[in-house]
């Protein structure tokens, strides 16, 4: 039953970062800059006091972090969506964080191939690059906790 959930996630989490890479150009700074507001609101006393302007502004100024925040931490999960399912088939937790960690950046690769097609959109090296620093944190932070856990046991 666990290998079919853990399939089935990791299936469903690929979509999800398919969909928001098939966002043209202007949906997709819509949504940064949404969830920047998001962050003014949660980090700034009087945000929702400043002028629209104000606060579109400051979207703006942190868009570029939102982005890449956005990148690693998509595709940590991605990573460790496959590591579990790799592990719930019996794979050692190492084995199971190396290949989820190849078939993550294997994404990464074909979803800036995507984002190529995409109008205004365009395949960067230097996201691939990001996608993989987020993945092998938290591929890397699994790793442990599950190697951790099977010391244990022994």
């Amino acid at each position: 039953m666990r290998r079919i959930l853990f399939i089935t996630l990791t299936i469903l989490w690929m979509a999800v970062v398919f969909i928001f890479s098939a966002q043209p150009a202007d949906e997709s700074t819509d949504t940064s800059h949404a969830v920047g507001r998001f962050v003014g609101r949660m980090i700034i006393a009087d945000f929702e006091q400043w002028e629209p302007e104000r606060q579109e502004d400051f979207a703006s100024q942190i868009d570029f972090y939102v982005r890449k925040t956005s990148h690693a931490m998509e595709y940590a999960l991605l990573c460790i969506l496959f590591l579990l399912t790799f592990h719930s088939f019996g794979v050692q937790a190492g084995r199971s964080f190396g290949l989820a960690l190849l078939c993550t950046i294997g994404y990464a690769v074909t979803d800036e191939v995507h984002q190529l097609f995409v109008p205004g959109r365009s395949g960067r090296i230097w996201d691939v690059l990001i996608d993989g620093t987020g993945a092998a944190v938290g591929g890397c932070i699994v790793w442990i906790f599950l190697s951790m856990r099977q010391k244990r046991r022994i």
